[in-house]
């Protein structure tokens, strides 16, 4: 323990060098103090940017100088930005093009696949005779739309009643061929011609007009007109026997190697008939027409006179 220094004993006197006062600074501010602009220094180094350090850094604070800028780095930047710029703007003109092109021709690829693309081919049928309507939409009908068109046996109905069959679609039936004459002739001096034939309502003419040859036969079938019966009025035989044959298959009257002259011809069909004559001396005879199953007749009797040639029609 330190002994307490006796306040009443003399003042001691300390040996050493008495310390000076401190030298009081003294701050003058001025009025006219000029403001510095302190955006010219350097930045200060991190070390004093510091937080909680208990002093400044032993060593001197370094300032960081900027780099200097070259001329020609500067001139190249620009030049990478100008080239940016460029392939930007020539991008976005590209897909403008684009875009207004396909909305202007919307559909150019479609109208060349619709050019390009075949023609579908026409469907065929394998007969003739298109079906009717009805007949087309019976043949059309499925087992199953058959099924569900059959009734059903209502509940109140009795138990031993028998059930009603179901009805069944019948097949298609074909149309009629449309009516037609066929026909030649052996003629005087020349045999037999080359067949012509005739639609429903046409005319054929078999034979010769204005040389003076005598008809001597006449060959004859029809399609779908119910058949053709003929009966030859020859040169000194008279009428011959009536000779008929169905739709498709020809029928001769008169007669070949003999030379003699027809002078009367009778024709008749199940579905009618048109006929006339040309005759020695005459001409053309009359148009005479027949209802279905009648006889028509062209030519004449009893005045040997030679049938020339002989007009059909049905």
């Amino acid at each position: 323990m330190s002994a307490k220094p006796d306040e009443s004993a003399p003042d001691q006197v300390t040996e050493g060098p008495t310390p000076e006062p401190e030298a009081a600074t003294e701050v003058v501010t001025t009025p006219d103090a000029v403001t510095e602009d302190l955006s010219d220094y350097p930045r200060p180094s991190s070390q004093w940017l510091m937080v909680g350090s208990p002093q400044p850094p032993a060593e001197p604070p370094v300032f960081e100088e900027p780099a200097p800028t070259s001329p020609d780095a500067a001139s190249g930047g620009r030049k990478r930005r100008a080239g940016l710029a460029l392939g930007l703007a020539a991008v976005l003109l590209v897909a403008i093009t684009v875009a207004t092109t396909l909305w202007l021709v919307p559909d150019h690829g479609t109208a060349s696949a619709r050019a390009s693309a075949p023609a579908p081919r026409p469907l065929t049928s394998r007969t003739h005779a298109s079906p009717s309507p009805s007949a087309t939409a019976s043949s059309a009908a499925t087992p199953a739309a058959v099924k569900s068109a059959a009734p059903r046996p209502s509940s109140r109905s009795s138990a031993g009643a028998a059930p009603q069959p179901a009805p069944v679609a019948s097949p298609p039936s074909a149309a009629p061929a449309p009516a037609k004459i066929c026909a030649r002739g052996h003629v005087e001096n020349t045999g037999w011609q080359p067949w012509v034939c005739a639609p429903h309502g046409g005319r054929l003419t078999v034979g010769r007009v204005g040389q003076s040859l005598r008809l001597e036969a006449v060959e004859v079938y029809t399609v779908g007109a119910g058949g053709v019966c003929l009966t030859a009025h020859e040169q000194d035989s008279g009428w011959q026997g009536q000779l008929c044959q169905a739709d498709g298959t020809p029928v001769v009257a008169g007669s070949t190697g003999q030379s003699r002259r027809m002078e009367a011809l009778r024709i008749r069909t199940g579905s009618g008939v048109c006929a006339r004559g040309h005759v020695q001396d005459i001409g053309w005879q009359a148009r005479a027409c027949a209802p279905p199953d009648t006889v028509v007749q062209v030519g004449t009797t009893g005045q040997s006179k030679r049938l020339e040639a002989v007009e059909l029609s049905v």
